[in-house]
């Protein structure tokens, strides 16, 4: 059976467009659905896609419609190749039910939302992403888990160069920093989510081309230490691997002032004695960088909590910046003094 309008669209196609505009009776969908049979009885292409590479399943699975899409699978309907952004969709859009049915006839949880064939420049920069990691930037938690469960790739980067581990961290840290709750457990759900990740094969020390920073990175720089411990117990993360602009999660607690987090890492095994690049401003409002050692810039920043966590896990005291300054040199107050000079500082 024939019936293409310019578009290519098929007359399925029209049939499934009338089932999801405005409000439907369930009369009037009951008249649809035996409609679909009757097309699909026909012998009407179920796996004919429009100009625009949009398949009847993939206009069913965008606007919810289950039974219609249960008729479409019986009758044939592809979910993978040119189809698999029937599962895309129905993430993006929420639909659990949706997305559990279309697992279950073999859609590939892989696979990018475009396919190479369909792609253009502006789908590529809009869409071109992955199931899980739609579903996760959406907080569709229960999807996540579905997805999860028949083989999603965490580690897998999207066109950007995120991954669904990378991007749920960043949902994480994106909701304890409006929360004001950067020190606080997550939320079960979530830490739930987390692990799941993890055991199913998250790279915890990859880097992302996004970000240039890995699992590990983001969350000390924002001090999230329960997340922090699982990465480094359950992902078996090294604490001391870098960012691409060469920092290491020590360097991001430390920078953001996150002492619990700075104590955690060295525990764990980060090194003590790291240098970092630190911006000042001199009295002629000129800018420049100094690079000093960790307690140096502990020391002159005025931290003295942080001075005895570094010191405590053996931070050198006598190590000196870049103009030959120890933490001596550059300590302003009686307590910090006592403390380096405890610790072995040479006057």
């Amino acid at each position: 059976m024939t019936c293409r309008k310019s578009n290519y669209e098929t007359c399925l196609h029209a049939v499934i467009d009338s089932s999801i505009a405005g409000s439907q009776k369930p009369a009037d969908i009951v008249s649809i659905e035996n409609i679909i049979k009757s097309l699909l009885e026909d012998g009407v292409d179920v796996n004919a896609h429009c100009s625009a590479g949009e398949t009847a399943l993939y206009r069913a699975s965008k606007g919810g419609r289950e039974n219609i899409i249960r008729l479409l699978l019986e009758a044939g309907a592809e979910t993978t190749g040119s189809s698999c952004r029937s599962l895309y969709a129905a993430c993006e859009r929420g639909h659990t039910q949706i997305v559990d049915l279309l697992l279950r006839h073999s859609a590939d949880p892989n696979t990018f939302s475009v396919s190479s064939a369909l792609r253009t420049p502006m789908r590529v920069a809009s869409s071109d992403s992955l199931p899980i990691i739609c579903a996760v930037q959406k907080g569709y938690i229960d999807i996540v888990n579905l997805l999860l469960k028949h083989g999603a790739d965490v580690n897998k980067q999207d066109k950007t160069g995120k991954s669904a581990l990378i991007a749920f961290l960043a949902l994480m840290a994106s909701r304890r920093s409006k929360t004001n709750q950067v020190s606080n457990p997550s939320e079960e759900s979530d830490f739930n989510v987390l692990k799941s990740m993890l055991l199913a094969g998250g790279d915890a020390s990859m880097l992302s081309r996004y970000t240039g920073q890995n699992a590990l990175h983001i969350a000390s720089s924002f001090g999230m230490c329960d997340v922090m411990t699982e990465l480094i117990q359950l992902g078996g993360t090294d604490c001391n691997e870098l960012t691409s602009s060469g920092k290491s999660a020590l360097d991001l607690a430390f920078e953001k002032g996150h002492e619990e987090a700075v104590e955690l890492l060295l525990k764990s095994g980060a090194k003590p004695d790291r240098k970092i690049s630190t911006a000042f401003s001199n009295r002629s409002h000129f800018s420049y960088e100094s690079t000093m050692p960790l307690l140096c810039a502990a020391v002159k920043s005025g931290n003295e909590t942080m001075v005895k966590t570094l010191l405590k896990y053996g931070a050198n005291v006598n190590e000196s910046d870049e103009k030959g300054n120890t933490a001596l040199h550059l300590a302003t107050s009686n307590a910090v003094i006592e403390m380096l000079l405890n610790a072995g500082a040479k006057c």
